[in-house]
């Protein structure tokens, strides 16, 4: 696995490289839909909030999976695009009409 994206990226796949193969495994991944939360450096608030994306790397143990790592590494980015079932659920960090729509 490696990342793109200049030298924090290459400092990401440094890490993974030097904690093990179990630091490759996705943990978790989600998408903030909480309109009142901000990004404020708090992981827990940052991943909720509104038009945020967030995947984990590594031990996922303390909430019932079945990787052991050394660590468990959040990553938090601004405006995701998600297909769900092939439907456009939300482009840019915003959810789209149609998917409102079809929930509604």
């Amino acid at each position: 696995m490696a990342c793109e994206g200049g030298t924090t990226a290459a400092a990401v796949t440094e890490m993974l490289a030097q904690h093990g193969p179990e630091m490759r495994v996705i943990a978790e991944f989600g998408f903030g839909l909480n309109p009142s939360a901000t990004v404020v450096g708090a992981i827990v608030q940052d991943e909720a909030t509104y038009g945020t994306g967030h995947v984990a790397l590594g031990s996922n143990e303390s909430f019932g999976g079945a990787n052991r790592a050394p660590l468990h590494f959040d990553l938090v980015y601004w405006r995701p695009t998600l297909y769900l079932d092939d439907q456009l659920f939300m482009r840019g960090g915003h959810i789209v009409d149609e998917a409102i729509s079809e929930v509604g």
